[in-house]
Formats: structure tokens, sequence, C-alpha cells
């Protein structure tokens, strides 16, 4: 069995859509629909790969690639939180040494000097092994970064009770400050609330205005916000994204900083917490608590009062000899 590595046309997009829906470890990242929201920021370094068995597609790594000081440089996510590989299979120990072989012989060959990888947390897969990242060191790839990522286990009948008494405690501080609730809310009335907890941490957020617009159009039931008001003000608000059909994550959490007195982002998440495990999602991601491996106190503290527990999102990364 020949095990090959092509990179994707355009013509294949159907091809992609069949391994992206068929694969464990797919995520939302890993769908070309949404990374169109770039727009033509990336089009000339698009550089998506096919992994072939024979003749057979069964696998897919999103990826692009940049010059920098004459080198070629690739990267898988560009755009997301999450790339490399995904296939239609779980793999054995001999086919991931082989796909990973294919694939640092198809960078060679693309004159590809350093090739960076950030792998799907192990949650976003239904049946994890590990076998492939065995293979990924023993063939020149090595972990450049290990953050970890804040994760609330819905899959316990008891999820509630894994939260500590404090944030129970401001939950029921915040249903007694005349909040009023929305989901689906406003982008607009999201943004008020987002743009002012940037400005105080002195931050730029991920996504522009209209970047986010273009998203929430597009996967309605999969990217939107949720926001809490007093008096007719935006307070709080989550943005979600679904990263696949057992994953829920909210990769923005944000409060007005002059009335964190209200308890409204903790009503929120209460309330998220809830509806996910309604929902039938079987994991509540709240994003990473480290940043280049050192971990944030605060906002570990905050998380684990909702029963979080750490789940390492670790980057590999390839030199050519």
């Amino acid at each position: 069995m020949t095990i090959s590595v092509k990179k994707y046309a355009f013509e294949q997009k159907i091809i992609w859509d069949r391994i992206l829906a068929n694969s464990d470890g797919a995520t939302l990242f890993h769908d070309l629909n949404f990374l169109e929201y770039h727009g033509d920021r990336f089009s000339n370094n698009i550089h998506h790969l096919i992994f072939f068995k024979e003749t057979t597609p069964f696998g897919l790594m999103p990826m692009a690639v940049f010059e920098e000081n004459n080198e070629k440089k690739a990267f898988s996510p560009y755009g997301g939180s999450f790339g490399g590989p995904i296939f239609n299979k779980l793999l054995g120990y001999s086919e991931c040494k082989q796909v990973v072989e294919a694939l640092t012989k198809y960078l060679d060959e693309q004159q590809i000097s350093q090739c960076t990888i950030t792998m799907p947390t192990p949650i976003c897969y239904q049946r994890y092994s590990q076998t492939f990242l065995l293979a990924l060191h023993e063939l020149g790839f090595y972990c450049v970064k290990r953050d970890i990522s804040s994760i609330v286990d819905l899959s316990t009948d008891n999820f509630i009770d894994l939260m500590d008494k404090r944030a129970r405690n401001m939950a029921r501080k915040a249903q007694k400050m005349n909040l009023r609730i929305m989901k689906n809310a406003p982008l607009s009335d999201f943004w008020i609330v987002l743009e002012k907890t940037y400005e105080k941490l002195g931050k730029n957020t991920t996504h522009k205005y209209d970047e986010f617009k273009w998203l929430m159009k597009h996967y309605p039931d999969k990217i939107y916000v949720d926001v809490a008001y007093h008096d007719g003000k935006p307070v709080a608000g989550i943005g979600y994204f679904v990263i696949c059909n057992h994953v829920q994550s909210s990769f923005y959490l944000c409060q007005d900083p002059d009335q964190q007195h209200l308890q409204a982002l903790s009503l929120l998440i209460f309330n998220a917490l809830c509806y996910a495990k309604e929902c039938g999602y079987q994991w509540f991601d709240f994003g990473t608590s480290s940043t280049n491996m050192q971990g944030k106190q605060n906002l570990f503290m905050f998380k684990e009062s909702f029963g979080s527990v750490g789940f390492f999102r670790e980057t590999y990364q390839w030199q050519r000899k």
C-alpha cells in the first residue's frame, strides 16, 4: 500500500467535504467554507493537502505557506485554532508512520523549510489515539508548545456539582440583579461589551466585526452570541463556536469592566453550561488558559470554579534538513 500527499485543487471540494464529514477529529477549523471568512487575505498562501492510499483519498490537512527571509514556512492551521491532518478511519502505527513519511517527503520536495502543526485537543475525537503523535516524534517533528485548554465534562449527570460554591453563588447573585439574558443576541450589542473588555486588556479582538458578522451569517447554528442586559444596556456576553458535533466552546467571554459587580458573565456561563448539556454536547471548551506555556492564574481560577479541567493543545514543528 502506497500513501501519498497531493496539493488540494478547487475541483476536489466535494472530496474534501466528504472526508470532512466522515473523519474523527474534524473541526470547524478544517472546514474550507469557514476559512473563507478571511476573503483574499491568504489567497496566495493556501496550500491544502489531501492524503491518498493508492488512488483513494482518505485524509486532509488545511495549510498555508508563507515566505519569510527567502524560506518557505507552512502552517496548519492558519486563521483557526486547530489544524493538522484528519482521517476517515483510525490509523494504526504503521499507517501513521507512512502518513508522516509521505508528508515530510512532500514538504521536502516543495522546498518548505519548516512546518508547524497545532493538533485538535483530545476532546475533538470520539476515538482518541496518540499513536500519530508518536509517529510525528519519530520522524522529525518535535513539540514546541503545549498550552492548556480549560474544559468542562458535560457527560456526567452531576456536572453542576463539579462547580465550586463560589461559582454557584455568583450565578445566584446575578439572578437577583434584574438581568435579562438574550440568546442569539444582536452582534452589535455583543461587540460593545467585547471592545470594552479588550480595551481594558490592551489587546485586539481575534476577529474584526465584519468577519464575525460573516461567520454568524454563514454558520448561524455554530457561531452565535448571548448577551446579558442591565437596564437595557449590554453588560456581558459569550461568543460561541461549535467546534464539532460533541464540543461547544466559548471563543469570546466578555464583561463590561464597570459592571463586574453584577456577575452577569457568571450567570451567562452557568446558563451556557446547562444549555450545552441539554443540547447533548459532551464537552464545553473555555479556550486556552495559558500563553506560550505560561499559565494565567486568575483565568484558571475563574474557569476552574465552573468545574473545568485542563487538556493540552499541542503544537509540533518540523525542520527541513
